[in-house]
This record gives C-alpha cells, structure tokens and sequence, in this order.
C-alpha cells in the first residue's frame, strides 16, 4: 500500500511533535487498531470520529486500492461496537471491506472440520482466555 500524502504529512508532524520514529508509529497505530479485535478495530476507530486514532485510519482508509478482505464475523462484531449494521454495510458497498470468506462455498471443507474436532469440548472459560 502506498502512503497518501496526508498521511506522510500526519506522520512527520507527529514523530517530529513526539520524537518517535514513523516506523514505530505506524506499528503502534497497527497495534492499537489490532488489540480492538482484529481488523475490527479499524472498523470502529475509522468510524468514530472522537477516537484518538480516527485520524490516521482515515488517512490510511484514503490510501487503500484495493477493497480489505473482512470476514462476517468481523463485520458482525464491528456492528455490534458502533450500534450500526448499516454503517458497516456502507462501508462493503462503498468498497473500503470485502467478504474474503464465503461458507456456503466452503461448507464441505467446513463440516469436515466440524467432525473432525467435535469430540473437543470447549468451555467459556477457554475462549475467555483469548481476549
């Protein structure tokens, strides 16, 4: 992905304003937007324009050429987050996110795994200690 000059403008404003060199603010932007659930954080903070991090996912958001791949249950949780099904749908017909997963296409592959695990018994207290 190419940077937009906003964007590298943002940059150097801020790592001249914090000291902090560009590489490590993208990689910290990346991190932050990432520990708000995957690319559901860019979702929410590209979305709300009172987050600390609108911004650079704007900037960012205005420099991709190609749709983002996204799955359901990320556009699901993004929903869930912003209280607006529509905005996330918005943003698919808008072409900023694209469903990279179909499970209707891939129901087979899908079963099979199902099988496959479903003598695994997962409790919540399992998938608690994802988050």
């Amino acid at each position: 992905m190419r940077l937009t000059d906003d964007l590298l403008s943002w940059l150097k404003e801020r790592s001249e304003k914090t000291g902090v060199p560009m590489g490590c603010l993208i990689r910290d932007q990346l991190e932050s937007a990432r520990s708000g659930g995957g690319d559901t954080g860019f979702i929410v903070v590209f979305a709300r324009r009172n987050d600390e991090h609108h911004d650079w996912a704007v900037n960012l958001g205005q420099g991709v050429t190609e749709p983002l791949l996204t799955c359901e249950a990320v556009l699901a949780e993004a929903a869930f987050r912003l209280e607006s099904s529509a905005y996330v749908l918005r943003l698919i017909n808008d072409g900023l996110l694209r469903l990279a997963f179909d499970c209707s296409k891939n129901l087979m592959e899908l079963q099979d795994l199902a099988r496959r695990y479903a003598d695994r018994k997962r409790t919540w207290r399992v998938f608690a200690s994802f988050e």
